[in-house]
C-alpha cells in the first residue's frame, strides 16, 4: 500500500495507523501525540500466531488490529483506540502497563483525547476498508487474538475480567442506577472507568454467563429509567433494542461494549428528559423523536402514537411550545444530524437517509433553514 493510502485513511477514520516491518516502524500516521511506543508494545504482547486479518484488545479496553502479510513480513496496526473517554485512572494503569511513572499519565489521556472513542465496529469497518484499499479478501469472521502484558518491567500484571462479577456489581449497582435516574451522565463514566473496568475482585463467567448478567443489567436500567420519568413504551422499545443486541453478540468484548453502552444511553436518555420543559403530552413526542430517527415522522403518526385527534394536538403542542410539531420535528432531527455530523465519518448522504429525509437536497434545505449554514460547511467548522 501506497504510503498516500495509510494517510488518507487515517484522515478519513482518525484512527492511528502504523506499518511495521517485523518489530521495526517504516510508516506511522497519528495526532503528533508522543505514546511512548504504544503500538509496538501491544504487537509484540500478542499470544496467538497472525493470521491475515485480526484483532485483540487489553484487559484495559484498549482495542486494536492488523492486517498482516506473511510473505513480506509487515503488519499494518490499526489503534490503539477506546470504546470511551479516557479517564485518568484508566491513563495511569497504562503507563504501568509501559513501565512509565504516574506523571506521563496525561501524556497517554491526551493520546486517547485526540483520536476520540471508536467502537469495535469501527475498528473492524476501518479494517475492511484497508482491506479494500490493499484488494484483499475481508474474512466472514475476524478473529480476536489472545492478548497478555508481556513487558520487560517488574509491574504486577491484573487480569482483568471482560465481564462483571456479582460481587463486583452488587458493590455498584445502587451507584450506577442512582446516575441513571439523575441523568449524571459524568459521574456514571467515572463509575464505570474506575469501579469496574479497573476492578480485580472478579469471578470470570461463560459467555452465555455473561449475557445473562448483561440481559440482567438492562431490565434494571431499563427500570430505573422509568422511574426517572422516562415514558413506559420508550424504555420498553429501548430495553428490547438492547436485548436483541446482546443475543446477537457472539464474543466477550461484543457484551462487554453493549454492557458499558447501555448504561450510558440510558443516562444519557434520562439527562435529556431532565432538560425539557412542559407538559408530559410534549415530553412523550420527544421521546418517540429520538426512538425512530430512522423513520418517517407525521402529526399523524404522533396522533395515533398518543391515540389523540390530530388536530387537537397541533394546536396543543404549539400552545405548549411555541411552535409547529412539524418545525419542532425538524429541529430535533437536524440536532441529531449535526451530532452525526461532528461525531462521526458518515457522508451526507448517509446520515440524510439515516434520518428518513425524503432526498439529500431536502435534507440539506432543512439543515441550511435550521441552522444557516449547510451540512458541509457545518462539518468543517467543527472539525
Amino acid at each position: 500500500m501506497l504510503e498516500n493510502d495509510i494517510k488518507l485513511f487515517f484522515e478519513a477514520t482518525g484512527i492511528p495507523v502504523c506499518c511495521f516491518k517485523q518489530k521495526e516502524i517504516v510508516t506511522k500516521y497519528d495526532h503528533n501525540q508522543q505514546d511512548f511506543n504504544l503500538p509496538l508494545f501491544l504487537l509484540t504482547c500478542i499470544q496467538q500466531e497472525m493470521p491475515k486479518v485480526w484483532y485483540s484488545f487489553t484487559p484495559e479496553y484498549m482495542y486494536f488490529g492488523g492486517i498482516y502479510n506473511k510473505e513480506t513480513g509487515q503488519t499494518l496496526f490499526l489503534g490503539p483506540v477506546l470504546i470511551t473517554e479516557c479517564s485518568l485512572k484508566q491513563a495511569e494503569t497504562i503507563c504501568l502497563r509501559l513501565g512509565r511513572s504516574g506523571k506521563d499519565s496525561f501524556i497517554i489521556k491526551q493520546c486517547f483525547d485526540n483520536t476520540r472513542p471508536h467502537s469495535v465496529n469501527e475498528l473492524l469497518a476501518g479494517l475492511h476498508l484497508l482491506c479494500r484499499l490493499l484488494q484483499w479478501d475481508f474474512p466472514d469472521n475476524v478473529p480476536c487474538l489472545l492478548f497478555q502484558w508481556d513487558t520487560p518491567y517488574p509491574i504486577r500484571a491484573v487480569q482483568l475480567p471482560l465481564s462483571v462479577s456479582d460481587t463486583v456489581f452488587s458493590d455498584t449497582e445502587d451507584k450506577i442506577m442512582s446516575c441513571i435516574q439523575a441523568g449524571n451522565v459524568m459521574e456514571l463514566n467515572r463509575i464505570l472507568n474506575e469501579q469496574i473496568m479497573f476492578s480485580s475482585d472478579y469471578m470470570p463467567l461463560s459467555l452465555n454467563d455473561q449475557r445473562v448478567c448483561i440481559l440482567g443489567a438492562n431490565m434494571l436500567a431499563s427500570r430505573s429509567a422509568i422511574q426517572a420519568g422516562l415514558d413506559y413504551q420508550f424504555a420498553w422499545e429501548l430495553c428490547c433494542q438492547y436485548i436483541s443486541s446482546i443475543l446477537k453478540a457472539r464474543t466477550s468484548d461484543e457484551l462487554s461494549y453493549i454492557f458499558l453502552r447501555l448504561f450510558q444511553d440510558y443516562t444519557q436518555k434520562v439527562a435529556n428528559l431532565n432538560s425539557l420543559t412542559g407538559s408530559p403530552i410534549v415530553r412523550k413526542i420527544y421521546q418517540y423523536i429520538q426512538l425512530h430517527f430512522d423513520s418517517p415522522i407525521t402529526l399523524r403518526i404522533l396522533a395515533d402514537y398518543l391515540h389523540m385527534n390530530c388536530s387537537y394536538l397541533s394546536s396543543l403542542f404549539k400552545k405548549e411550545t411555541g411552535i409547529t410539531l412539524s418545525t419542532y420535528i425538524q429541529q430535533e432531527k437536524i440536532r441529531e444530524a449535526r451530532r452525526l455530523l461532528k461525531g462521526s465519518k458518515f457522508t451526507i448522504t448517509q446520515i440524510s437517509e439515516a434520518l428518513a429525509f425524503s432526498s439529500q437536497s431536502y435534507f440539506c434545505a432543512v439543515f441550511k433553514k435550521i441552522t444557516g449554514m449547510t451540512p458541509e460547511s457545518y462539518r468543517h467548522s467543527v472539525e
